[in-house]
């Protein structure tokens, strides 16, 4: 079980790093990473901004090759 736990996070951390590059890409501003100032942050992954308005956004990295994308 442990091992799954560990496959999870590190699905979770790589896709959390490719949408911060994305949300760069698409123009955000100030992108911050919440998870770094607390752990798995309750309310998003990411505070962003983009033509004057503020986002919190979540990001959530699926695995293709599992059924239904679970994980």
């Amino acid at each position: 079980m442990a091992r799954d736990h560990k496959k999870i996070s590190r699905l979770g951390n790589i896709g959390e790093v490719l949408a911060e590059e994305l949300l760069k890409r698409a123009g955000f501003l100030e992108v911050r990473n919440l998870n770094e100032s607390v752990r798995n942050h309750p309310d998003a992954d990411f505070l962003a901004s983009r033509d004057g308005h503020t986002y919190f956004i979540s990001v959530k990295a699926r695995n293709k090759w599992t059924n239904k994308g679970d994980l």
